[in-house]
C-alpha cells in the first residue's frame, strides 16, 4: 500500500438497477448449478463421513470469516454507498475497512494457532487448513463493490474462477483420502476472486494507503454494533455443521451439511436483490414509505414467487436427488429437507422487511431487537427436541423457528418504523 491517498476520480461506469440485479443473478446462477453438480460428485466420492469433515472445516472458516468481516458488509457497504466515490474519499474508507478486516482476521489466526497448541494432536488437521479460507474471504472486497454497485464485476469474477475450481474438483478428488484438497480448493477460489477484484478496483484508480491506528480503531467501533448482532444470528447457520457434528458425529454432519448446501445455493438467488437494493436504500438520506415500496416492491414480489417454485421443487425431488444421485438415505433426512427449505419463502421477506427494510435505511436499534430474538426463539425450540430426534433435526428445527421469528417480529418493527 502506498502513502498516497489517490488525488484522481475513480474511473466507475453508469449504475443500473436492472443491470445490477442481472448481473448478480448470472452470478448466482452459477453458485446454483455448480452446487448441483459437485455435492453429488463429493458425496459419492468422499463417502458422507468424509464429505461431513470437509463442511465442518469450511464451517469453522465460516465462524472466522464472520468475526473477519465485522459486520464490514453491511456498514463498509454502506459507507461507500453514501461516500462521495472520488479518489480520497474512497480511498480511506477501503484502506480503513481492509486494514480492519486483515488485524482482525490476524488475531482469529493467532487465537486458532494458541488453541491448536493447546490441543496437540487431540485439534485435527482440517481446523487449521480452514484458516486458509478465512484468509480468502477475508481479502475478498465484496463491501467496496457492492457499495459501488460495480456487480457486473462480482458476476464476471466468482462464475469464472467457480468453473476453474469445479474442474479443479473433478480432475483432483478421486477419494476418501482427499478431503485436504477439498478444503484447499475452496481456500484457492476464494484467493483468486479475492485478487481479480482488487486488481480491476486498482487499475480504475483506486489507490490504498497504510491508514492511522485510530482511523482502524474508528472503523472497527461503527462496525461493532452489527458484528455482535450479525454474530449472534449468523451463528446459527454459519456453526449449525459444527453443532450437528458435536451432537451426532460427522456421519451426521454430512447428511445434514448435503441439504444445507442446497439450501445454500438456492438462498443465494437472493442476493442480486438484496445486494443491489441494500445499496440503493442505503444511497438514501431520507426515504418515505411510498418511495421504498416503489423500489423494492417488484424485485421483492418477483424473488418471492420464484422462491416459493424453488422450495416445492426441491422437496418434491428430494427422495430422487438424494437417495439416487448423492447416496444418502432419505430416512436421515425426512425432517431436515423440509424445515429449512421452508426456510427460503421467509428468509425471502426477512430481507424485504429486516436487511432491506430496516438496516439499510440505519435503523440499527430496531434491527438488532428483531435479529435478536430470533435465535433466543430457536434455541427454546431446538432444546425442546434435544433427546427426541436426532441431531440434524434437532438442528434444523431451531434454525426454522429463528427465521421465522425475525419475519414475523421483523414486520411488525418495520411497520411501526415508518410513523
Amino acid at each position: 500500500m502506498g502513502e498516497n491517498h489517490g488525488n484522481t476520480n475513480i474511473d466507475l461506469p453508469a449504475r443500473s438497477l436492472t443491470k445490477g440485479i442481472t448481473s448478480l443473478y448470472v452470478l448466482q446462477a452459477i453458485n446454483y448449478v455448480f452446487p448441483l453438480i459437485t455435492i453429488p460428485y463429493l458425496t459419492r466420492v468422499l463417502g458422507i463421513e468424509a464429505f461431513g469433515i470437509t463442511q465442518v472445516a469450511i464451517a469453522f472458516a465460516a465462524i472466522g470469516s464472520l468475526f473477519a468481516d465485522w459486520g464490514f458488509n453491511y456498514t463498509g457497504t454502506q459507507a461507500v454507498a453514501r461516500s462521495a466515490k472520488t479518489g480520497p474519499a474512497l480511498s480511506k474508507i477501503a484502506s480503513d475497512t481492509i486494514s480492519a478486516k486483515l488485524l482482525l482476521c490476524a488475531l482469529w489466526c493467532a487465537g486458532v494457532l494458541i488453541w491448536a497448541q493447546a490441543a496437540g494432536e487431540d485439534l485435527p488437521n482440517y481446523y487449521l487448513l480452514a484458516l486458509l479460507i478465512t484468509l480468502s474471504t477475508t481479502l475478498t472486497p465484496t463491501w467496496l463493490y457492492q457499495g459501488l454497485e460495480l456487480f457486473q464485476e462480482i458476476s464476471r469474477a466468482n462464475a469464472v474462477i467457480r468453473v476453474l475450481t469445479t474442474i479443479l474438483i473433478f480432475a483432483m478428488v478421486r477419494e476418501p483420502d482427499d478431503i485436504t484438497l477439498v478444503i484447499l480448493l475452496t481456500a484457492l477460489h476464494g484467493f483468486l476472486v479475492a485478487a481479480w477484484l482488487w486488481t480491476r478496483i486498482l487499475y480504475r484508480g483506486l489507490r490504498l494507503h497504510f491508514p492511522e491506528l485510530s482511523a482502524i480503531r474508528a472503523t472497527v467501533r461503527d462496525g461493532l454494533e452489527v458484528f455482535f448482532t450479525t454474530a449472534l444470528t449468523s451463528s446459527y447457520t454459519t456453526g449449525a455443521v459444527l453443532a450437528v457434528a458435536a451432537i451426532g458425529g460427522n456421519e451426521a454432519a454430512g447428511a445434514y451439511a448435503a441439504v444445507e448446501r442446497i439450501i445454500s445455493a438456492c438462498k443465494a438467488t437472493m442476493g442480486p436483490v438484496v445486494q443491489v437494493l441494500y445499496a440503493r436504500i442505503s444511497s438514501y438520506r431520507q426515504i418515505s414509505r411510498a418511495q421504498y415500496m416503489d423500489v423494492t416492491f417488484w424485485p421483492f414480489s418477483i424473488l418471492f414467487a420464484f422462491i416459493c417454485a424453488a422450495t416445492f421443487l426441491i422437496i418434491a425431488g428430494s427422495p430422487y436427488f438424494f437417495d439416487e444421485l448423492m447416496k444418502i438415505p432419505f430416512e436421515q433426512i425426512r425432517l431436515v429437507l423440509p424445515a429449512l427449505a421452508l426456510t427460503l419463502p421467509t428468509l425471502a421477506l426477512a430481507h424485504w422487511f429486516v436487511t432491506v427494510g430496516l438496516l439499510a435505511r440505519g435503523k440499527r436499534t430496531e434491527w438488532m431487537i428483531v435479529i435478536l430474538c430470533g435465535p433466543a426463539v430457536g434455541l427454546l425450540s431446538g432444546g425442546a427436541l434435544i433427546g427426541h430426534a436426532v441431531a440434524q433435526d434437532v438442528v434444523a428445527v431451531a434454525v426454522s423457528a429463528t427465521e421465522l421469528t425475525i419475519l414475523m417480529i421483523g414486520y411488525f418493527v418495520w411497520r411501526k418504523s415508518w410513523r
